[in-house]
């Protein structure tokens, strides 16, 4: 499996990107942050913990993408964020304006309905593996995850 490094450098800026600015959020709401260690990032697809003084829940910030991608095999083959230990899947929206934040057990259910999809080339609802590489994904619009239960909008 070989990623070009400019795709790699991509990749990071938007993951970073939308990570800044969700800290931005968090701050914004009064809520305090800390990042999560680097084996939680790898390993249980956390990258913050967030607190309101009170309560805590974990979080896996995805930066803005024109599509959601539901992740069940990374491109190592292990399993995707949608199995992950986050209790939220923070999506950046493509305009950058907001975070939909999402309980991942909910995305969990909506992605088991895709599982035995046919398999498609980057198309909605179906399974999907780029090319020498070990991932599984499938595509599904904002409105899907934007009306299961319990998300909540962020506006910045």
């Amino acid at each position: 499996m070989k990623i070009s490094p400019a795709f790699l450098d991509l990749s990071r800026k938007i993951g970073r990107e939308g990570e800044a600015l969700f800290v931005d959020a968090c701050q914004k709401r009064g809520l305090t942050w800390k990042q999560a260690t680097q084996e939680e990032n790898m390993y249980q697809h956390i990258d913050f913990y967030v607190s309101n003084g009170e309560l805590e829940f974990s979080v896996d910030v995805k930066g803005a993408k024109e599509q959601v991608v539901l992740e069940y095999k990374n491109v190592r083959g292990n399993d995707g964020w949608i199995y992950g230990k986050a209790q939220y899947i923070a999506f950046l929206s493509p305009s950058k304006d907001h975070f939909l934040l999402v309980p991942r057990k909910k995305l969990l259910d909506l992605a088991k309905r895709f599982k035995t999809a046919p398999y498609g080339y980057k198309e909605l609802y179906k399974l999907y593996s780029r090319k020498d590489r070990n991932d599984l994904m499938t595509f599904v619009k904002w409105e899907d995850i934007a009306k299961l239960k319990n998300t909540k909008t962020w506006e910045l």
